[in-house]
């Protein structure tokens, strides 16, 4: 789905490599039993029809021309599919931006997506050709993610930003631990503010936060031990101060609380805390409540909650349904976020599992992380591009107004003459 495959590592490499000091997550990807595609037909039908109950409305466009036949076109929806810009951003950091890989790699992105997750990390762990805002003090290097953003906006793509606070040693600049609390806090908030005010309007939602439920608040960094539970009030605090600089910045941009290990256990193993805790998808979840609810007694709540939907095994519809029930008990909408196939399934999962995601009515977006086959994408692609666009051929009654249930997003009206008019439903 990246394109290059050698500029965005395989679920099987990421499992394969050594891991190091923030990849810890890497053993919670462990196969499961088999998945058989034809035992969740029924379940998949009943996604179907809830999706054309909460994804679709009724439109009614006066035309002022009576008894006349209208070609109805939607060109794009309004609810976010999209995936990660690694590769296209390291096409920019190495030069090749202008390269026939790297022009076919953007068209392919934009052709089957219609949001992007452009990356801005403070800084990422060597191994990893990322993004690196900065990594070497006073030296900030986002013309990366300036590139990114200028062409999503060009090929109108909803912009996403990734991430602004994520408090991992991986992705705190080496330089910033020379510094007490207060001052790496500074740090922080100059660039949380540098960032979001710089693309106001123009990077619509930002992973405001990313694995607070896994990884310590910077105040505890030096005593790191994943997983690393902290409590509730500690996590809050910081977060509660990078989501009021943003609110500041940019009032309108949709700040998503970022996670992962919310779905699924590994059917092999579950972490342990240092004082012997299971971390499970069930706790975790329970605290990603615990959080919200603290972050909004100081007025201080996200717009989203994201779940990365990246570890653990294969969920059926009805335990994917029943994650989604219990997250959406923060009165928040949810977001996919990092969505990759566990090992060893089938093509017909992913495009599944998006099924099921797309039906429940609290997800609000659906973003890819991982590389998929080709089967799997064009499975994809049949779905946001065939199934769930609108295309028909309507009739204006006699008073001229064009009347059709569709899908969400906007619209092309093709009429007699060659006339084009643009609506949004």
């Amino acid at each position: 789905m990246q394109g290059d495959v050698s500029a965005m590592l395989s679920r099987r490499s990421f499992i394969a490599a050594q891991i190091a000091a923030g990849e810890e997550w890497q053993r919670m990807i462990t196969p499961g039993a088999p998945y058989q595609p034809q035992e969740h037909a029924a379940a998949l039908a009943a996604a179907e029809r809830r999706i054309r109950e909460i994804r679709m409305r009724d439109a009614a466009f006066d035309l002022n021309l009576p008894q006349t036949m209208v070609r109805v076109e939607q060109v794009s929806h309004s609810f976010p599919f999209g995936n990660q810009l690694w590769a296209i951003d390291a096409d920019y950091r190495h030069g090749r931006w202008d390269s026939p890989e790297a022009r076919a790699r953007r068209d392919h992105h934009a052709r089957l997506f219609n949001a992007a997750n452009a990356l801005c990390y403070w800084t990422e762990r060597p191994q990893n050709d990322a993004s690196r805002t900065e990594d070497r003090q006073g030296e900030p290097k986002i013309e990366n993610f300036a590139a990114c953003v200028s062409w999503a906006e060009s090929a109108g793509l909803i912009v996403k930003g990734h991430p602004l606070y994520w408090p991992i040693p991986k992705a705190v600049p080496a330089w910033v631990s020379r510094y007490d609390l207060a001052t790496q806090m500074k740090f922080l908030e100059v660039r949380v503010r540098n960032l979001v005010a710089r693309f106001h309007g123009r990077v619509k939602l930002w992973d405001v936060t990313n694995e607070l439920l896994w990884e310590p608040p910077l105040a505890e960094l030096p005593s790191r031990s994943w997983p690393h539970l902290a409590k509730t009030a500690a996590i809050a605090a910081p977060a509660a101060d990078v989501i009021r600089w943003c609110r500041f910045e940019d009032p309108k941009a949709t700040l998503v609380m970022n996670d992962y290990g919310l779905e699924a256990d590994s059917p092999k193993s579950v972490p342990k805390a240092k004082d012997g805790t299971p971390v499970t998808a069930a706790l975790q979840r329970r605290r990603f409540l615990e959080l919200i609810a603290e972050l909004r007694r100081r007025g201080a709540a996200p717009d989203a909650l994201g779940t990365q939907s990246h570890t653990g095994t294969w969920l059926s519809p009805a335990a994917q349904l029943t994650v989604y029930d219990e997250l959406a008990q923060s009165g928040l909408p949810i977001h996919i976020t990092e969505y990759g196939p566990p090992p060893n399934v089938p093509d017909e999962y992913s495009a599944n599992f998006l099924t099921v995601a797309f039906s429940h009515p609290s997800v609000e977006a659906f973003f890819f992380w991982y590389k998929l086959s080709d089967r799997a994408v064009d499975l994809v692609r049949g779905l946001i591009h065939e199934k769930w666009k609108t295309r028909l051929d309507g009739r204006t009654d006699e008073k001229g107004v064009l009347r059709f249930r569709g899908f969400r997003g906007r619209y092309v009206l093709h009429l007699p003459g060659g006339e084009r008019r643009e609506v949004s439903l």
